[in-house]
């Protein structure tokens, strides 16, 4: 018997959303890293791309001990003697830039299929929930993330997110992490 083998035209993507409220983050890091890779699936070979997609909302909401991006440091190593560089999680975030401006008028053709992570605020109108969203799916590279926050904010405003999403879900599959 031989050893099988997925062929690239036999892996299917599912988008996986994922409700972070409440989860502890080195776990949920796991289990997405684990997703992302594809090794839920049985057809899962290390040498190919087999994974699937990760939606991650409330990810304001995860569980992370106090003061632990103060304490523990990132690793980078170059492969060079002497290339291991350390930082402080507080100076890894120093380096996150955000973009102010109005999402509608954004150019997503310059950015089409190589981000890896978004993050979409919530807490805004329909049409603007709706606008992020698509272009998040454009600008979205193979196996890349995207975080909703806040999607259950004020009634008034956010009225017709959470219908949204149940709408998207029909084309998404759900996966809830408990």
């Amino acid at each position: 018997m031989r050893t099988y083998s997925p062929k690239a035209s036999e892996i299917e993507r599912a988008w996986h959303v994922i409700d972070a409220e409440g989860l502890v983050l080195g776990r949920l890091c796991t289990e997405v890293a684990r997703v992302l890779r594809g090794k839920h699936k049985p057809m899962f070979a290390p040498h190919m791309d087999t994974g699937d997609h990760v939606v991650i909302v409330n990810a304001d909401k995860v569980v992370l001990t106090k003061g632990k991006s103060a304490k523990e440091m990132v690793y980078r190593y170059s492969g060079y003697p002497g290339g291991l560089k350390s930082e402080t999680g507080t100076d890894v975030e120093s380096k996150v830039t955000q973009l102010y401006g109005d999402s509608k008028e954004l150019d997503t053709k310059p950015l089409a299929g190589q981000c890896d992570l978004i993050f979409i605020d919530g807490s805004h109108a329909l049409s603007y929930v709706k606008s992020d969203t698509e272009k998040s799916l454009e600008m979205l590279r193979a196996g890349g993330i995207i975080l909703w926050h806040d999607y259950r904010g004020r009634h008034e405003v956010t009225s017709g997110v959470y219908d949204y999403l149940n709408e998207l879900s029909q084309r998404l599959t759900l996966v809830h992490l408990a």
